[in-house]
């Protein structure tokens, strides 16, 4: 499948891409295989604790 929409010359984004080019607002991403719900649990905390605006969204918080 992914081979025949590149023949087409078509774009094929991922999720984080889509939210990229979607996104309205600075956001940081995390990705890898452990410790991600760690990582974005403390990063919120910590923004949030510098008085930045936050919300935790994915596999955590908000969908």
């Amino acid at each position: 499948m992914v081979g025949a929409i590149r023949s087409e010359g078509l774009e094929m984004w991922s999720e984080v891409e889509l939210a990229y080019r979607l996104a309205d607002c600075d956001f940081l991403a995390v990705t890898g295989t452990n410790g991600k719900t760690t990582t974005t649990s403390l990063l919120a905390d910590i923004l949030h604790e510098g008085g930045i605006a936050t919300a935790a969204a994915g596999n955590i918080g908000w969908p």
